[in-house]
């Protein structure tokens, strides 16, 4: 069979309902990345610490810090567990959803 008359490979219910979930999960990891990074701008400025003085304590460029705080870089759980060290803040607390 071909996708013409319907075989395996014939794009589907199936397929555009993965692509849907695969969308949904790329958007709330994207809004998870977002508000973490608001969550260490808005309390590194309460700490009245600027990007690269913060990056300069965990050992990373001000460049990589500007990504994560903006969403667009992941980081790892050890760097995550830095920052909250550095912003003296609970870890559950700056990885929270909401």
């Amino acid at each position: 069979m071909t996708e013409m008359d319907g075989g395996e490979n014939a794009p589907g219910k199936t397929g555009i309902r993965e692509e849907a979930s695969q969308d949904k999960k790329s958007r709330q990891e994207n809004d998870w990345r977002f508000r973490l990074g608001l969550r260490i701008i808005l309390e590194r400025n309460r700490k009245s610490l600027s990007q690269k003085e913060l990056a300069h304590r965990l050992g990373i460029s001000r460049q990589h810090l500007s990504r994560i705080e903006h969403g667009k870089s992941s980081c790892s759980v050890k760097l995550l567990r830095a920052i909250a060290g550095e912003l003296e803040m609970d870890l559950c607390l700056l990885m929270r959803k909401e």
